[in-house]
């Protein structure tokens, strides 16, 4: 049931990163405030903890780092 959750968000995640309707920062912003929804089990579980980091790189001004961090979650189920 977590696998199909989990592919099912990062699907659902991926089209919303591609559809460039968000900014990267924004789009960080987003993506930690859902996994600060998720049950308090799946935080720290691959690949939802990635959610909760994913955009630190922008903090020091490092978004191509933070968008290959994005790109390589949305394969995890691959």
């Amino acid at each position: 049931a977590v696998d199909e959750f989990g592919k099912t968000l990062l699907e659902d995640l991926r089209a919303i990163y591609n559809s460039n309707i968000f900014s990267i920062q924004d789009y960080g912003r987003k993506c930690y405030s859902l996994w600060q929804l998720l049950p308090n089990e799946l935080h720290m579980e691959e690949p939802f903890h990635v959610l909760s980091y994913a955009d630190d790189p922008l903090s020091w001004g490092d978004e191509s780092q933070t968008r290959k961090i994005y790109e390589e979650l949305f394969d995890f189920y691959k």
